[in-house]
């Protein structure tokens, strides 16, 4: 396949030079950045259907986060002083890489996939990414840098199980092959 003999970049959305969030990331002791890349996270909110939103994906040595930008907080800022602005920013989720317990993927070229989260967190995270070849491959290494060698679930298949993040049951992606 061609991802196998691709170069990979790592930062798809130049987040090593946004200062507000490496900031936010240095606050919770993470200065580096393997992979960022902005993807289509699946959300649910009670009584709708499932939509996707635009989140940031960021992986670092020891964690895993998705990050919002909070439209709230842009409005608030836009009537602040540079000085007095708070970074726009807000995490909705950070995983220490050893709570991935598996990650499953679309069989086709659709770029779905869920991480599966330990019972701690209270959901997993599915969403689309046009780089989850890269994306898997650096989170296996970090997984295993951090777990001495452990290895989690990887699983591709056309029904996808996840639990949503309210805690309140569990999702069934159902991924068809169009053509």
């Amino acid at each position: 396949p061609a991802s196998l003999n691709h170069e990979y970049f790592g930062d798809y959305i130049g987040l090593r030079e946004n200062f507000e969030v490496l900031k936010l990331l240095k606050a919770k002791g993470e200065d580096t950045i393997a992979f960022a890349d902005e993807i289509e996270y699946f959300r649910h909110v009670r009584f709708q259907k499932t939509h996707s939103q635009k989140r940031i994906l960021v992986l670092t040595e020891r964690k895993l986060f998705v990050i919002m930008r909070d439209p709230e907080i842009d409005k608030k800022n836009a009537k602040l002083l540079a000085s007095q602005r708070q970074p726009p920013y807000v995490f909705k989720f950070e995983v220490p890489l050893q709570d991935v317990q598996a990650v499953r993927l679309s069989p086709y070229a659709d770029d779905f996939m869920s991480i599966v989260l330990s019972p701690a967190h209270e959901g997993d995270i599915p969403f689309i990414d046009m780089h989850k070849t890269e994306l898997l491959a650096q989170l296996v290494d970090k997984y295993s840098n951090i777990s001495h060698g452990r290895k989690f679930d990887v699983t591709f298949a056309e029904k996808i199980d996840y639990r949503i993040k309210s805690g309140k049951g569990v999702r069934t992606a159902n991924i068809v092959k169009t053509s």
